[in-house]
């Protein structure tokens, strides 16, 4: 949540850079870098059991799946496994310091300035120029200063995009922690009974001692 409340800050500032003057821009372009050094902070400060899976650096390519325990079974022939949950890296990560350009997280991917889709071809935008065919900005690195309002448009159209991408990313991470309490709630339910009946077992063998005593005084 707070990931996608730095983004929405980093929109708003873009709005106010919208037909601001060149002194203003480098002053909201201040505040900018500092939303975006504090999104880095949070990608990298997020981790689950050790593992990070916002902020990766995969040389393979492809993020692999974290697979978070969810269970031990054993059958009645004493045979035991483990059961998991795989939450799925690639389509939750914010920065990827090592992928493919196309392969880049949600926040350091390079977008189309058109459309906010994810491009494998980087094209720096001429500073205050007109926005040209093909330019591309990211999210961690994109820049008011010296640019014009068409760009600046552009711009505003890449966060949206990765907004987008952003909260299909956290709808995801929310089903997969909905398995993950469903799972600690039955094993703590399993717990639980398992101590009632060892509580009965303990109660009736208490009495049954308690019986034999008695019976012993006579």
């Amino acid at each position: 949540d707070k990931a996608i409340e730095t983004v929405n800050a980093i929109k708003v500032k873009l709005v106010a850079a919208f037909g601001a003057t060149d002194t203003d821009k480098d002053k909201i372009q201040t505040e900018i870098t500092a939303l975006q050094a504090q999104l880095k902070a949070y990608a990298d400060g997020a981790t689950f059991s050790g593992t990070n899976m916002l902020s990766v650096s995969n040389a393979t390519g492809t993020a692999a799946d974290v697979k978070v325990v969810s269970a031990f079974n054993r059958t009645s022939a004493g045979v035991s496994s483990i059961s998991t949950i795989d939450v799925n890296v690639e389509n939750i990560k914010l920065y990827d310091a090592g992928a493919a350009p196309t392969k880049k997280g949600i926040i350091d991917a390079v977008r189309l300035g058109t459309t906010g889709a994810i491009t494998g071809t980087a094209q720096v935008p001429t500073p205050g120029a007109a926005p040209a065919a093909g330019d591309t900005y990211s999210v961690s690195s994109l820049t008011v200063q010296g640019h014009s309002d068409a760009q600046i448009q552009q711009q505003m159209l890449v966060v949206d995009a990765a907004l987008k991408d952003m909260t299909n990313a956290a709808t995801n991470l929310g089903a997969a922690k909905s398995r993950i309490d469903l799972q600690k709630t039955f094993t703590q339910s399993l717990m639980d009974s398992i101590d009632r009946g060892v509580g009965q077992l303990v109660d009736a063998d208490m009495n049954k001692e308690s019986t034999r005593l008695q019976a012993l005084q006579v």
